[in-house]
């Protein structure tokens, strides 16, 4: 199950709550990509929407971090969440940005 708000969106999406919703029903697919948190590192993992199809997917636990519209959207939030990171603590360290 996704939770949390997420901190970073594209502009592509105008209500994240929802599709948040619509993927942990396992309704929505196609056109949107997740940023979450990495199991056990303090890496960033990105899924494509569609895997949430899958129950497996659906009955993990993960926090949200981002939502995007598209692959690439997804790769420059990422981006900008290491400059930010960067900008206020001094290091590349995202978990430990995030969870400030």
């Amino acid at each position: 199950m996704l939770y949390g708000k997420p901190k970073y969106v594209s502009k592509s999406i105008k209500r994240p709550a929802k599709v948040i919703k619509k993927l942990n029903s396992g309704k929505l697919s196609i056109g949107y990509y997740v940023i979450t948190y990495s199991n056990n590192t303090e890496m960033l993992d990105i899924y494509p929407g569609y895997v949430f199809k899958q129950q497996f997917f659906r009955d993990m636990d993960m926090m949200v971090v981002g939502l995007a519209g598209s692959k690439s959207d997804a790769f420059d939030l990422i981006a900008k969440i290491a400059e930010d990171s960067l900008a206020k603590t001094g290091e590349c360290n995202l978990k430990k940005y995030l969870l400030l």
